[in-house]
């Protein structure tokens, strides 16, 4: 068994994050805003916050390279303070992404240009005073108040659509191809690697398939079942995570 000399930061950063007294409430509640799902996945329970409890929140999905808006509260202790606005890296623990100061009732708001794709978990706590002369960068901060929450970042790319050619069309990877095939069609990523697709507040996983696109300077080819889940149609932006192979 390692010791506790021997954690990483990730774990420790972990286990500060089951310390925060709101990370399950403002986290699901953000998660639940403003994203519709077209393959149903095991969310959690949506709990409301308390009266009076510490609140982070975001929307749930965002592009990366784009800027997203933080709002919340840390209560009346927090009010006139310095609030930092951190990211859990896995290897680093907590990085601070943004700060500001709370307004007179503990309410903040905050700014983070997502610089990282992936499953992100960002908080906000209340930080220590900076010392005289030191930069203005609040490391020292109170994990035990605080709050969390997640954001799903996608890599952007350019998408078209397609579907069957014939009634015997095979894909790339060997599957028979109809209207209702589910899928997206790459041209290096291995045959079954699961991607999770974006599109304007909706998102599916569905598995690589097949082998393209090799037209309008696009990255991913969303078979025909899979625009009409997403609701796309055309040539467009869409954002994607690889979360299984």
């Amino acid at each position: 068994m390692p010791s506790a000399r021997s954690a990483t930061p990730f774990a420790a950063a972990l286990a500060a994050v089951a310390a925060l007294s709101l990370p399950a409430t403002a986290s699901a509640a953000s998660a639940g805003a403003g994203l519709t799902s077209a393959t149903p996945q095991n969310t959690g329970a949506i709990t409301a916050p308390q009266p009076g409890q510490p609140t982070l929140f975001a929307r749930p999905a965002a592009l990366y390279g784009h800027r997203v808006e933080l709002r919340g509260t840390l209560g009346a202790r927090a009010a006139g303070r310095p609030v930092s606005v951190q990211r859990l890296d896995r290897k680093l623990g907590w990085i601070e992404v943004a700060h500001t100061t709370a307004g007179s009732k503990g309410g903040f708001t905050a700014t983070w240009r997502a610089n990282r794709t992936g499953r992100q978990t960002l908080r906000a706590t209340v930080a220590a005073w900076p010392t005289a002369g030191a930069p203005a960068r609040f490391s020292e901060t109170t994990p035990d108040y605080g709050a969390t929450t997640l954001v799903s970042v996608y890599r952007p790319a350019l998408a078209t659509w397609y579907g069957p050619e014939n009634s015997s069309s095979l894909t790339a990877c060997g599957l028979r191809m109809t209207h209702q095939t589910v899928g997206v069609a790459h041209k290096t990523l291995p045959c079954g690697t699961k991607v999770e697709i974006y599109y304007r507040g909706r998102t599916t996983v569905v598995p690589v398939i097949d082998r393209g696109p090799y037209a309008n300077g696009a990255d991913w080819d969303l078979t025909e079942a899979t625009a009409r889940e997403l609701g796309f149609d055309g040539v467009e932006t869409v954002g994607s995570i690889i979360v299984g192979r």
